[in-house]
């Protein structure tokens, strides 16, 4: 239980990361947009692309966590059948 649990906060973890990526990306771009920032230093597209990647891996640890609570939920299941 405790390893899915930390499978779960590590997930919400990634996903809170990539909503912050996707806020600094929309800031760069004004920022780029207004003059602020050089555009030859790309932020907005490295803050996106991490933010994708963050998004990825939280989906291959989500998918990883479901196998784990229906390899418990049969075990389980087989465990209540023979009781």
């Amino acid at each position: 239980v405790l390893k899915r649990a930390r499978m779960v906060r590590n997930v919400l973890l990634l996903l809170y990361f990539s909503i912050a990526c996707m806020v600094l990306t929309a800031t760069t771009l004004a920022l780029n947009t207004l003059g602020f920032l050089s555009p030859a230093l790309n932020i907005p597209v490295w803050t996106f692309l991490i933010g994708l990647l963050a998004i990825l891996i939280a989906v291959v640890q989500e998918m990883f966590e479901v196998l784990l609570a229906l390899k418990a939920l049969k075990l389980d299941i087989e465990a209540n059948q023979h009781t």
